[in-house]
């Protein structure tokens, strides 16, 4: 299935049942789109994956009829999570690094430098090295693709 940016979108696991007496909690679904994205993750075409939820009218023999209701929908960009997961893992050498040090001048200036502008931050528009650490971090905490419940 393609999405309208011509990407391929991984459909993952739908569950339809004629009535939910309980939605599967979040632990169920993160399960579920865990199992597609192992599934997907070596396919670099497949851009999303998702798990959605619906509910359908059935007939007597228990077969739907009609169309079925989503109730919940959830995705993972799992394009995203591929690109990011490299550039992670080298900001997080550097976080350990910076982390076993001392003090912030144990690390050279052009350290820093390099780093913070490799996820859009400028170093010399800093006077607090308190401050640029917390923007750093966040900005390496923001590289995290998470599975979103789609409105």
């Amino acid at each position: 299935m393609l999405s309208s940016r011509g990407e391929l979108f991984e459909p993952g696991y739908d569950h339809c049942i004629e009535k939910w007496d309980k939605v599967p909690d979040k632990e169920d679904v993160y399960f579920w789109i865990n199992e597609s994205i192992q599934k997907y993750w070596k396919e670099k075409k497949v851009a999303t994956c998702s798990y959605t939820l619906y509910e359908a009218e059935v007939d007597e023999n228990g077969d739907s009829i009609g169309e079925w209701e989503p109730l919940k929908n959830y995705n993972f960009d799992i394009a995203k999570a591929r690109k990011n997961k490299d550039l992670k893992e080298y900001h997080e050498e550097f976080i350990s690094f910076v982390e076993s040090c001392d003090s912030w001048s144990d690390v050279e200036a052009d350290e820093y430098a390099d780093h913070l502008d490799d996820l859009g931050l400028n170093y010399h528009k800093y006077d607090d090295p308190d401050m640029m650490w917390a923007d750093y971090l966040k900005a390496v905490e923001a590289l995290d693709v998470n599975i979103e419940e789609a409105q």
